[in-house]
């Protein structure tokens, strides 16, 4: 019976050391929690690691979690900006 060789508990991405910390690139899911692009989070293991969707950052870097009302304050604001502003005769534009 042969032996098997035994996995590394932390497996490497790259030869600078496992992947932990990250930044979402664009939406996913990690832990059952939505990840938004831009969000930065610590993985519990480097073997969930997704080159898909996730960027390896900087153990420095500090955590960054949107939260749902956030997102939709950030789209709102996004939207008020592309809108000329309607407060009396002074914006009307065709004077």
């Amino acid at each position: 019976m042969a032996k098997q060789k035994a996995h590394a508990a932390e497996p490497s991405s790259t030869s600078s050391g496992p992947v932990r910390r990250v930044r979402a690139t664009m939406l996913g899911y990690y832990n059952n929690i939505r990840r938004r692009e831009g969000d930065v989070f610590t993985l519990d293991r480097a073997h969930d690691f997704s080159g898909r969707w996730m960027e390896r950052v900087d153990a420095a870097v500090p955590e960054k979690i949107t939260t749902g009302a956030q997102e939709l304050r950030r789209k709102h604001d996004e939207e008020l900006a592309g809108r000329a502003p309607a407060s009396g005769r002074d914006s009307d534009p065709l004077n």
